[in-house]
């Protein structure tokens, strides 16, 4: 019978935090390469992002399209709650991550990026995604994505290429960094008239791994198209 993981309402448990990046592997799926973490010296937070990044990737290879169904149309709690019984105890180590359910959906589409574009970038025009007709009146999550989503898929058609290098980069690498500057003129492009708004790096890379994972174009028969980089 297969263990269920604690589930929060207003946030998704699931994972490790800073107990697991000092553990050894215990042959679990998950990748947390902890010596990676202490040689970056990384804080908490970029460590939990890696771990979380990890944890999607695994849960990715693990149930294919059953976590792209867990994630598909528009976000709402409801869909939160069908990415959490995914939760699968083999990838993870140790302990217990929680963290709000936007974070984790945007892991999950870097995760399922990665499986389908980390090798071949998508070519073709990208699909036309109208996010605000996603809107869920009265659903937190869902109010939260239509107002983030339109800006994550300005940005990733303004600068493809800096936006997939931010995507496919691990946390506090010189790679994200080289992204991030190279994504600045396109957010500040992207965001409406007199509005400041600043993003974490977690949820700018949920974001923009959402839009560009949506947007890219699909053969008729749903196939990926997407050519070497």
């Amino acid at each position: 019978m297969k263990r269920a993981l604690p589930i929060c309402v207003l946030a998704f448990a699931v994972s490790a935090l800073s107990s697991a990046a000092a553990s050894a592997q215990t042959g679990t799926l998950i990748n947390n390469h902890p010596a990676e973490v202490e040689e970056r010296d990384v804080g908490d937070q970029n460590a939990a992002r890696r771990i979380t990044n990890d944890f999607a990737e695994c849960v990715v290879r693990k149930y294919g399209r059953l976590a792209e169904r867990s994630v598909a149309g528009s976000a709402s709690t409801k869909s939160a709650h069908l990415m959490a019984s995914l939760a699968a105890p083999e990838c993870l180590s140790s302990g217990e991550l929680r963290m709000p359910q936007a974070l984790m959906r945007g892991a999950m589409f870097r995760a399922l990026y990665i499986r389908s574009y980390g090798r071949m970038a998508p070519v073709g025009q990208p699909v036309v995604i109208n996010y605000a007709a996603e809107l869920i009146p009265g659903d937190g999550l869902s109010q939260r994505m239509a107002a983030l989503l339109p800006i994550a898929s300005c940005m990733a058609q303004g600068n493809p290429t800096a936006s997939r290098a931010f995507v496919l980069a691990n946390a506090a690498t010189k790679a994200e960094q080289a992204a991030i500057n190279a994504l600045r003129p396109a957010l500040a492009n992207c965001l409406p008239a007199q509005m400041t708004i600043t993003f974490s790096k977690a949820v700018l890379q949920g974001m923009l791994a959402e839009a560009l994972y949506r947007e890219a174009p699909r053969a008729p028969d749903g196939a990926v198209v997407a050519v070497a980089k």
